[in-house]
């Protein structure tokens, strides 16, 4: 097992690692992650960046990020951690009030809850059981650059939010937020581990994306709540 592996060169792994990751992700899922791996090595330190702004590795002197979605630097090495699903959601609230949607056009008469500040609109990409994809531009309520706000907003009544599981998992789970257009899949995304791709990769980092893809895997203890 990859604890036994961690703990035998337990003593070898040392100095101090400096990594950023995406807000959300971090504060949710990354907290036990760490704990267990500093347990483990009890000579290494961490400077760790919970940000969902671009940073440059090189620049900033980062040994590894995690990042989320599409890679469109090329000057970086990246290692596959996990599948990142999304889903529509909405309070019960909010559905009693303004219905449930039941095609994608009726979507369009419904507040959207948006993540990011620079589009003026957002987009939703639905795709149907014979695996067509339908794009519709949503209208949003409210914006913000941060997912657990977002989920907040939700949960209080004020849209369908459109975000990722590893963040609603939670609230679906109790019934905060119901899933919406659940016949309907949308398309996934991926969690990379990404470092630069002309610095050597310590042990540390190794080491660590190795544990990080172990413990979540490729179905992800988050997903096990959605129905």
């Amino acid at each position: 097992m990859l604890n036994e592996q961690i703990s035998g060169v337990a003593s070898q792994i040392e100095g101090s690692m400096r990594m950023t990751a995406p807000l959300s992700f971090g504060l949710m899922h990354l907290n036990d992650i760490i704990h267990n791996y500093a347990q483990q090595h009890p000579q290494l330190n961490f400077e760790l960046d919970f940000s969902d702004r671009h940073i440059d590795l090189v620049e900033e002197g980062y040994e590894m990020a995690i990042r989320i979605g599409e890679l469109k630097d090329s000057s970086y090495q990246a290692k596959r951690l996990t599948v990142i699903r999304r889903v529509l959601c909405a309070s019960p609230d909010y559905i009693a009030r303004a219905g449930m949607p039941q095609t994608i056009a009726d979507l369009k008469q419904h507040a959207f809850l948006q993540y990011g500040l620079q589009s003026k609109q957002g987009e939703i990409d639905l795709i149907d059981a014979s695996g067509q994809h339908h794009k519709i531009e949503t209208q949003s309520r409210i914006k913000a650059n941060n997912g657990n706000f977002l989920l907040d907003m939700a949960i209080k009544g004020y849209g369908i939010a459109y975000m990722p599981t590893f963040i609603a998992y939670q609230s679906l789970a109790e019934g905060k937020l119901i899933p919406v257009m659940a016949d309907f899949e949308l398309p996934t995304l991926n969690a990379y581990a990404v470092y630069p791709e002309n610095r050597f990769l310590s042990k540390r980092c190794r080491l660590l994306i190795d544990y990080i893809i172990e413990t979540i895997g490729d179905d992800p203890y988050w997903d096990k709540y959605i129905t």
